[in-house]
């Protein structure tokens, strides 16, 4: 050991004791205390991950420890840990205090109590890889299934919950650059949406034939400059059909028998949706584009080609089936969302749900 340096570290006289470590020898033995005294001073200034690698160097360096200098490190090393413990505890505590202040916060509004959810977009491998860490703090879980609940390519349903609880989430998740969408159930609810059965005219001003909630036709008129988004999906109609097992004995299986193709236009004005499906339009009436086409599906390609034509610039959303194959493991919380699809089905389903909360969202978001 060397006493003046120690004398000099004990006073804080940091530059001092510089100056006299700078003077040993960087070899054998005078090496480690080298290192270890450039460790203790990084330590005594609070820059701990340098006071640790210095510490850690140490030991690496050392063939034959030298045993003072090991138990001096020992304890450098448990000093740290320490106080890291220290500040992760003292972390949480604030960020406890700000989530029950934020909660007070929330509580006050009429809407705090209300049934929401909350939805992380999507966040790049390596940024995902940056911010892990700090989102398993957030949500007090370990860093590897945290990791696990970020996706990469599309919307996904993370928590149901009551609005002030998932709006405190949000904002904590924002402040690490993971950007989210929460809403209530009752303002996804709130969206209108009219179900189109063909368009009447194509001029300036379109004008729609649709049927409203209340399954009553109107005549909707818009502009293709009002179109904020397109979402696009597909929903499975399922059916139960009968199978014989290997005792030759007859079973019950639900099975997928088609899908129905839907796309979604958002008008900027009134949360409006305009909802197009090969199920509803009724293809032989209104605007005459379909005339080459002799299949269903030959005909819906044709709407989508004719509509995509009119609204190249506007974004398209196409990522519903993975959100839904999420959103349906919530059977409760969508049974709460009014569909506004109305499809005969032999066997219920909650896909027509999840894509009126996938698109809706979107709309909501759009704001």
């Amino acid at each position: 050991m060397f006493p003046e340096i120690i004398t000099q570290i004990d006073n804080q006289e940091y530059e001092k004791a510089k100056e006299l470590i700078d003077k040993l020898s960087s070899e054998g033995e005078a090496l480690l205390w080298k290192n270890y005294y450039y460790g203790l001073i990084a330590e005594k200034a609070n820059q701990l991950t340098e006071a640790e690698n210095k510490y850690r160097q140490v030991i690496k360096d050392s063939v034959f420890p030298h045993p003072q200098i090991t138990k001096n490190i020992r304890d450098g090393l448990e000093r740290i840990k320490q106080i890291k413990l220290a500040q992760k505890d003292a972390e949480n505590k604030k960020r406890e205090e700000r989530k029950q202040q934020t909660l007070a916060e929330f509580q006050e509004t009429e809407n705090s109590k209300e049934l929401a959810i909350l939805v992380l977009k999507p966040l790049s491998p390596e940024e995902k890889n940056i911010v892990g860490k700090q989102f398993a703090e957030i949500i007090k879980v370990d860093p590897y299934t945290a990791k696990l609940q970020i996706p990469t390519r599309n919307l996904r349903l993370y928590q149901t919950g009551n609005y002030g609880e998932l709006s405190y989430y949000q904002q904590e998740f924002k402040t690490i650059n993971i950007n989210s969408i929460c809403y209530s159930i009752k303002e996804v609810n709130q969206t209108i949406v009219y179900q189109v059965k063909y368009i009447a005219q194509n001029q300036e001003k379109i004008t729609a034939i649709c049927n409203n909630k209340l399954s009553q036709e109107i005549e909707f008129t818009f502009n293709y400059q009002d179109i904020i988004n397109q979402v696009n999906g597909t929903v499975p109609i399922f059916e139960m059909t009968l199978h014989t097992n290997v005792k030759r004995k007859l079973t019950r299986k639900k099975e997928t028998l088609d899908y129905i193709n839907f796309c979604d236009l958002h008008l900027s004005k009134n949360k409006t949706i305009l909802r197009f499906s090969d199920y509803i339009y009724q293809f032989d009436q209104g605007i005459s584009i379909f005339n080459q086409d002799k299949t269903s599906r030959e005909k819906w390609l044709t709407l989508i080609r004719f509509l995509n034509d009119k609204i190249s610039e506007v974004k398209s959303h196409d990522n519903f089936t993975p959100f839904a194959e999420g959103a349906i493991q919530f059977p409760e919380m969508l049974k709460q969302v009014k569909s506004n699809i109305n499809i005969f089905r032999k066997e219920e389903t909650l896909w027509d749900e999840a894509f009126q909360l996938y698109s809706a969202l979107i709309l909501l978001d759009s704001k």
